[in-house]
């Protein structure tokens, strides 16, 4: 199997694929598609108010759950481990972490969209069903950013209460 280069332009998703996928009244994501094809890297920073203030609920508001799960995995990792080697880790790290995702968010949900177009087209789909898979899979939706943002605080709230259930330890 041929493998091919993430940071080649050729291999990422056809712009109006990718404007498709992310729906209508998206169109900061093609002026950011624009740069990075110029460029010829999908990770740039950009800002994006809301990925910064507010991750998860940017994740939601994209319908990015596996982004969403992984990134809630990893915070919510963060007080057993606090808890199992007795150590307290600055919350700046955990904010900063945050605000360089948040940064990158755009580049992420390329990124996102360029694998999930390759694994389609290696899989021998027409453009067409291509088309149909990927149309507004990351579509603006409102309820679903409440949802990933609420999601997130019970998800991290209810691990940090268990880790200082679990150490024998108060929860702060």
């Amino acid at each position: 199997m041929e493998r091919t280069d993430p940071r080649d332009p050729k291999n990422w998703i056809p712009r109006q694929l990718f404007a498709a996928y992310v729906g209508d009244s998206s169109d900061d994501l093609l002026a950011y598609y624009d740069k990075a094809v110029a460029k010829k890297n999908p990770m740039m920073m950009s800002f994006n108010l809301l990925a910064i203030l507010v991750l998860p609920a940017w994740l939601g508001l994209r319908s990015q759950w596996v982004m969403w799960g992984i990134y809630t995995g990893l915070i919510g990792c963060l007080p057993f481990i606090e808890h199992a080697l007795g150590i307290n880790y600055p919350a700046g790290a955990v904010g900063g972490v945050s605000v360089a995702m948040g940064c990158m968010a755009r580049g992420l949900l390329l990124a996102s969209a360029n694998g999930q177009y390759l694994k389609l087209k290696r899989r021998g789909l027409t453009q067409d069903a291509i088309h149909q898979a990927l149309y507004n899979r990351a579509r603006i939706n409102i309820p679903f950013a409440v949802a990933g943002g609420v999601g997130f605080l019970m998800v991290a709230l209810g691990l940090a209460q268990l880790a200082a259930f679990v150490s024998g330890r108060s929860f702060p």
